[in-house]
């Protein structure tokens, strides 16, 4: 009786003194929306992540929407992401931005660009009409 008594001590104290050990995660988003009887609308979301290990991972998305009463359409699309490890010097960061652009004509243009760290890797234009 005392051995099962002991056996069932250890294991609460095992099971109570996981979560002082557990790591610690956090997560945070926010979405923003601001729209106008035109039609136009803006959207900003953020988000942020820490994982157990430390890094941190940040997002950021923004699309603005414009149009005329003339059929004319811009879209505009920024993306900023980074991610932090735990440490000095290691935090790596990416941009890009799409633009969509349709004429009352029916001509259309879409440029992307994105960066990594500062340096552009992916620069595009093309145009239809």
């Amino acid at each position: 009786m005392t051995k099962s008594i002991l056996f069932m001590t250890a294991i609460a104290m095992v099971a109570l003194a996981a979560p002082v050990f557990a790591a610690t995660e956090s997560a945070t988003s926010q979405t923003k929306v601001e729209r106008d009887s035109n039609g136009n609308y803006d959207r900003k979301t953020t988000t942020e992540n820490t994982d157990a290990a430390g890094t941190t991972t940040e997002n950021s998305t923004e699309v603005k929407v414009k149009q005329d009463s003339n059929g004319n359409y811009k879209k505009t699309v920024e993306s900023d992401s980074s991610t932090d490890p735990k440490g000095l010097w290691n935090k790596t960061t990416a941009k890009s931005t799409t633009t969509e652009e349709r004429n009352a004509d029916g001509s259309t243009s879409y440029h992307h660009k994105k960066k990594i760290n500062g340096t552009t890797v992916e620069d595009e234009k093309t145009q239809t009409n």
